[in-house]
């Protein structure tokens, strides 16, 4: 398999990324908790490095070929499905926190179809190690998510309700990732 036949597939990688970048630096405006507002700038920068290396190899492949811009139609739909579902929810980080980690799987699940597939060798290491990035940022979305639960839950132990134990392992999770 040679690259230039993997234009289809760098293509749908290059929209699916740009479409969650969007989708982050949407939610991120929109976010009231300063961790998932961090989480969210975090999310939609590390697209761009992956969006980057995607185009780099799209131009190696077909180096006439105009790069591409925008996301697709199924993104914007579901950026305002997002807008919908926050208006209706009683709480926005939450519901952006499991949007985030349907998204991210969604990402992953694209990321095997592409390796599931005959392509050369630099999309097999591109796709490989942009889905390892991917699963770690979805691992960090869910351990965030759980934090988030774990504060709005009424549970027994007192101190895990105090918005300071929650603010304090909210700042632990982060400065973990630093």
């Amino acid at each position: 398999m040679e690259l230039k036949d993997d234009i289809t597939q760098l293509n749908n990688i290059h929209d699916l990324l740009a479409d969650s970048r969007k989708g982050y630096m949407e939610a991120a405006d929109k976010a009231d908790n300063g961790h998932v507002k961090e989480l969210l700038n975090r999310l939609a920068s590390s697209r761009v490095q992956l969006l980057s290396e995607v185009v780099a190899l799209s131009r190696q492949a077909d180096p006439s070929k105009e790069p591409r811009e925008a996301g697709t139609l199924k993104g914007d739909l579901h950026r305002a499905w997002m807008d919908i579902r926050e208006a209706l929810s009683s709480n926005d980080s939450t519901s952006m926190l499991n949007e985030c980690e349907r998204g991210e799987q969604y990402l992953l699940d694209r990321y095997d179809a592409v390796l599931d597939k005959e392509v050369s060798s630099p999309t097999r290491a591109l796709a490989t190690s942009q889905r390892a990035t991917v699963q770690q940022n979805l691992d960090h979305v869910k351990q965030v998510s759980k934090t988030m639960e774990l504060a709005e839950k009424e549970i027994s132990i007192p101190e895990a309700r105090s918005p300071i134990i929650v603010q304090r392992h909210l700042a632990f999770l982060f400065h973990e990732r630093s």
